[in-house]
């Protein structure tokens, strides 16, 4: 295994030792399986209780996680810890950027957040911030708000993500006062915080959490 990590930068090698690998395995497999059919023959008329347990033991089927390597851009296999986090942050970056070209700068107005546990404003601070509410709905149905993420970001694609990380329906819609805002089902100030922050959206001082 340890001379196949070292031959993953020479394809050709690689698939050499990976073959093998493969082959050898396929063997020993091949051989722990007769070794325990032919246990289960020996016990047959001993314990067939014993004998059922190990012919569901090799009959059935187990899940096992399917590997894979990261590659960088140009597709050579990345084996160092800090090349395959900058490979992912690139990649984040490139899934939720907005691909409909440069906006329209719009001078946003200076409004007074409701929300705010004091008098801070959004719209033209050095730092915008983002904010992250809860509202209720119906009975005990409740929503999450985001509103403030940059807007080169493609909000359509990250509530694509949210939806398929946290299960829960979600959409964007345009605020009269704050613009694209993300909508989210239930509660999930928590979770899309975490969210944002992992992907390398947001930082930690970057997001404000309200309550309702």
């Amino acid at each position: 295994m340890a001379l196949r990590r070292k031959a993953k930068q020479d394809p050709s090698r690689y698939k050499s030792i990976h073959k093998e690998i493969k082959k050898m395995c396929n063997e020993a497999k091949e051989e722990w399986i007769n070794g325990q059919c032919k246990e289960i023959e020996d016990c047959k008329k001993a314990d067939n209780a014993y004998m059922h347990q190990k012919t569901n033991d090799i009959a059935s089927k187990k899940r096992t996680s399917q590997g894979g390597c990261i590659k960088s851009k140009d597709g050579k296999i990345l084996m160092e810890t800090s090349d395959i986090l900058e490979r992912w942050s690139e990649y984040i970056q490139e899934l939720f950027y907005d691909e409909r070209g440069q906006q329209p700068e719009t001078q946003k107005p200076i409004i007074e957040d409701p929300f705010a546990d004091t008098n801070e404003s959004v719209g033209n601070d050095k730092e915008s911030l983002i904010h992250i509410r809860i509202q209720q709905r119906n009975g005990r149905k409740t929503l999450t708000t985001v509103q403030g993420l940059d807007q080169k970001y493609d909000f359509k694609k990250i509530v694509k993500a949210a939806k398929k990380e946290f299960a829960c329906n979600g959409t964007v819609v345009e605020h009269p006062e704050y613009g694209e805002v993300i909508q989210l089902q239930g509660d999930q100030r928590e979770n899309i915080k975490s969210f944002l922050i992992e992907v390398g959206i947001a930082s930690q001082n970057s997001i404000k959490l309200h309550g309702f």
